[in-house]
């Protein structure tokens, strides 16, 4: 009866622990108090997908796949998942949450030390789990609006680049045609997006395995479906990936998201780059 009796305090307890506040210095991270939410704190909305990690900054208007904080900033992480169970996890702040579809978890810290630090997906997550990797950059103030200003994601400036300029929809891009723009980096997409995690790729240092290589990928898709020009077979390739599995290799697994996530000038600027291999 006295075990039972203790059993609400103890969940209670438990709780109240999961919405934790921690801080921390060069000698790691420490639990400081049981702190609710702060009105100046900045929220970061955490996505896990297959397999890389997704960033967004509400207060900004800005998604990205590079994680930086302002140090001595309240963050509120909201995390959740796109697609199976993940688990958000930056070793050095010694606390972890679960990326879980439908749900989202809250995470609290305030950064107090400038540097660079790795987030890890400490969930297996899938054949390219241990590629899922990111990395989190604390820095100034200055520096971190700086970045923003340069991402052209502050909240009250003008629409996204694709909404100004009046860009077509992906399905009504001319399949035939193809240029990337210099303001695009078809290498820096292939990274963030995480294609290194199930592709090898020389030029990208990738060496993921469970997608074909795409080393030589220009005469490949010179000759992989003879009815498809290359440009043509490369841009269904991504947006509708399993179209055309190539024997050996699983179906089901690269997302098939790619034609929402990625802009009509970010699908030109990869198809480029990787005709260019």
């Amino acid at each position: 009866v006295n075990q039972l009796s203790e059993l609400p305090a103890k969940t209670a307890q438990l709780t109240s622990l999961t919405q934790s506040h921690l801080r921390f210095t060069h000698l790691g991270y420490f639990l400081t108090e049981i702190e609710q939410p702060v009105s100046d704190e900045m929220v970061v909305e955490v996505i896990g997908r297959q397999f890389l990690w997704e960033f967004r900054y509400p207060g900004f208007d800005l998604t990205t796949q590079e994680l930086r904080l302002p140090v001595g900033k309240p963050i509120r992480f909201e995390i959740t998942s796109a697609d199976v169970i993940h688990s958000f996890w930056v070793p050095e702040f010694r606390a972890k949450r679960d990326a879980t579809p439908g749900l989202i978890s809250e995470l609290l810290i305030t950064p107090t030390e400038l540097g660079t630090y790795p987030i890890r997906c400490a969930e297996l997550c899938g054949a390219g789990h241990a590629a899922m990797n990111a990395q989190v950059i604390v820095e100034t103030e200055g520096d971190f609006m700086a970045w923003i200003e340069l991402q052209g994601g502050l909240a009250s400036g003008s629409t996204a680049e694709g909404e100004q300029q009046g860009e077509p929809p992906l399905e009504e891009a001319d399949p035939g045609e193809v240029s990337e723009s210099p303001d695009v980096n078809g290498s820096d997409l292939f990274t963030g997006l995480g294609c290194g995690a199930c592709h090898t790729l020389n030029d990208a240092s990738a060496v993921g395995v469970l997608g074909p290589s795409l080393n030589n990928f220009s005469e490949i898709a010179a000759t992989r479906i003879f009815s498809l020009e290359p440009i043509a077979y490369t841009k269904e390739s991504i947006v509708d990936p399993d179209a055309y599995v190539v024997d050996g290799y699983p179906g089901g697994v690269m997302p098939a998201d790619f034609g929402e996530r990625i802009s009509v000038e970010e699908l030109e600027a990869l198809i480029t780059y990787l005709l260019n291999q």
